[in-house]
């Protein structure tokens, strides 16, 4: 499992290259999460208060169904998005920019262009990672390593069924407002990734949290969204395969 988080965290780094420090991995999951949840959602209105304090444990989605089946609903997505990682040991955060590219039946295209370009795919057939000199990497779906992205492919798809078999769940609401934190039932995943907090309004994000480690903070900006979206031959050669 330890190589597993080293591989995904490649391309998920303070300033992404293709090898980095073993130090970031935490924080790496951490926001592989945040791009697989922002992709199915637009982000919400800053008016919104959701609950301050993690909700009771569910064990089904009951009055929640209508919101984890709108979500999946929202097909393929492209978004841009400004991500800022805070750490403990840094004056300032690193800012970082890219799009993300969604279909649903295929896998995810995470495409980060400053302050390097870096594409990672996530599909059936496991993780494909490209940096910017044009170096690849391929982690085969079936395998050890692949076990981490395994794990994270129910958030990506929003899928009901998997989320409940692969986390502890935890919802509240105040009003329209709503806040889930997922905990990973499996010791290892949740020792790397911790809970991941989602709140929003509606069927819109307001924020994401991650407290898998208190040194480093991590928050995702979303910029166009769009849902819906066909993509062309050329995208689809581009970021996907």
């Amino acid at each position: 499992m330890k190589s597993a988080i080293k591989k995904v965290a490649q391309t998920f780094l303070s300033v992404p290259r293709f090898y980095h420090s073993p130090s970031t991995d935490r924080n790496v999951c951490a926001t592989l999460i945040a791009a697989f949840l922002l992709l199915t959602l637009p982000l919400a209105p800053a008016r919104a208060t959701p609950p301050a304090a993690p909700g009771s444990i569910i064990t089904a989605a009951g009055d929640w169904h209508w919101l984890f089946s709108a979500i999946a609903a929202k097909g393929n997505t492209f978004s841009t998005f400004t991500e800022k990682r805070a750490f403990a040991a840094r004056k300032d955060p690193v800012v970082l920019t890219g799009e993300m590219r969604l279909i649903p039946a295929t896998g995810l295209s995470l495409r980060y262009i400053t302050p390097e370009e870096t594409l990672t795919i996530i599909d059936t057939r496991g993780l494909y990672l490209r940096d910017a000199k044009g170096r690849t990497r391929e982690i085969k779906a079936g395998t050890r390593d692949a076990g981490l992205v395994a794990a994270l492919l129910p958030v990506m798809r929003f899928d009901e069924e998997n989320l409940f078999k692969n986390f502890v769940i935890h919802a509240a609401r105040n009003g329209g407002d709503w806040r889930f934190d997922f905990v990973p039932r499996d010791a290892k995943i949740a020792a790397a990734l911790g809970s991941i907090t989602v709140t929003g309004v509606g069927t819109e994000i307001q924020r994401l949290g991650f407290n898998a480690s208190p040194k480093v903070r991590v928050e995702v900006i979303v910029g166009e969204t769009k849902t819906g979206v066909t993509f062309s031959d050329d995208d689809l050669k581009k970021y996907f395969r």
